[in-house]
């Protein structure tokens, strides 16, 4: 396989995320008539909300980045319109590194990477969303795939690979779709060997979310209905499941 070099290098990780976000849009509705859809007028000098499919009275929106950009966008769907929106967040699964020549363009090296995404990455980014939980007109869903990334060998270490430019992504197998929408789908996201009281640092371990998503992803739990505050025992805020009917 042979990639022309860039010309325009403001471009390229902008384009990266394009071939992921169409190539989902068409996974999603061939009909391109349905793509970038017109919900809501905008004030003068604004494009409104435009979705980026809209099909059978349903909404969706694919991203790639954080979900912080869409929550005006969201808000909007929610409050000013009827309609169901989906958000589609793509993870990758398994992915492959090809290394280009940056002159000509030719791949060097295929090299499988050891970082390996999960579904519960997604909590990072529907902290943002916490706000409309639970809401019945949102989902989101998590599609799990296989992606060939591209990269030049440009970096600034001795291997070239460091600090490398991304020029593209494309997902090749889709290989599982999670719908989030009910509190019941996140209980997913409560670990089976979760005690009845714990702390974050509980939790972290044995969810694997670790880092600051730990404790959006409480949060959002706790927004939820599924878990709450319990008490702070020395410097630690312990939290407890919750029991009975979910919200």
């Amino acid at each position: 396989m042979v990639a022309p070099k860039p010309t325009d290098a403001e471009g390229i990780g902008v384009y990266s995320e394009k071939r992921v976000h169409a190539i989902i849009k068409h996974f999603l509705c061939d009909d391109e008539s349905c793509h970038e859809v017109k919900i809501l007028p905008g004030k003068k000098g604004q494009k409104g909300i435009v979705a980026d499919v809209f099909t059978d009275g349903m909404a969706y929106e694919v991203q790639t980045g954080s979900f912080y950009p869409l929550v005006r966008k969201i808000e909007a769907y929610l409050r000013k319109t009827e309609i169901p929106v989906t958000v589609i967040y793509p993870i990758a699964a398994e992915k492959w590194i090809n290394w280009m020549d940056p002159e000509t363009g030719a791949i060097l090296k295929r090299t499988r990477s050891t970082k390996k995404g999960r579904v519960s990455d997604v909590m990072k980014e529907i902290y943002w969303f916490r706000d409309f939980l639970p809401e019945s007109r949102l989902t989101v869903c998590v599609f799990l795939l296989d992606v060939e990334e591209f990269r030049f060998r440009d970096g600034w270490d001795k291997s070239r690979t460091r600090g490398a430019t991304k020029y593209d992504r494309i997902p090749t197998v889709l290989k599982q779709i999670v719908r989030l929408r009910d509190p019941e789908d996140y209980a997913r996201f409560l670990p089976p060997e979760l005690p009845s009281e714990f702390k974050a640092s509980d939790y972290a371990r044995l969810s694997g979310i670790r880092g600051v998503a730990t404790y959006g992803s409480l949060q959002v739990l706790c927004k939820l209905g599924l878990i709450e505050p319990s008490e702070i025992r020395g410097r630690a805020q312990w939290y407890k499941k919750r029991t009975g009917t979910l919200l």
